[in-house]
């Protein structure tokens, strides 16, 4: 069970449908979990808040080694196909994760969180 919080999830919207695809179904309450994001995205208290996206970059490592090193990380979740630690964070704030990849080429849309 995680901790109360605003979570990051680091992932890829590179298969079938591409990200409208990706968030749809991560959006969706009902659904056949697959993904280690769908437990958490069907919990009642998931409200997704922020989706930040660089186009045509292969970065969710690099996002979440930067993370790591920033915030607490959820042991094992969401990196099965690679060698990272965790490709979700409890946050301190949307601002903050804004600060870390302010750098780097992305374009944002609001949730409504």
């Amino acid at each position: 069970m995680l901790s109360e919080g605003i979570y990051s999830y680091v992932g890829s919207a590179f298969g079938a449908g591409g990200l409208k695809s990706r968030l749809n179904r991560h959006l969706k309450k009902r659904k056949k979990k697959h993904w280690h994001l769908d437990y958490v995205s069907t919990f009642r208290s998931f409200k997704p808040l922020v989706v930040y996206c660089f186009p045509e970059e292969r970065i969710e490592c690099y996002i979440a080694d930067k993370f790591e090193k920033v915030f607490e990380s959820v042991p094992d979740f969401g990196c099965s196909d690679c060698s990272c630690k965790s490709h979700l964070f409890l946050v301190n704030s949307v601002s903050e994760v804004d600060k870390i990849i302010s750098n780097l080429p992305f374009f944002s849309f609001n949730l409504g969180g």
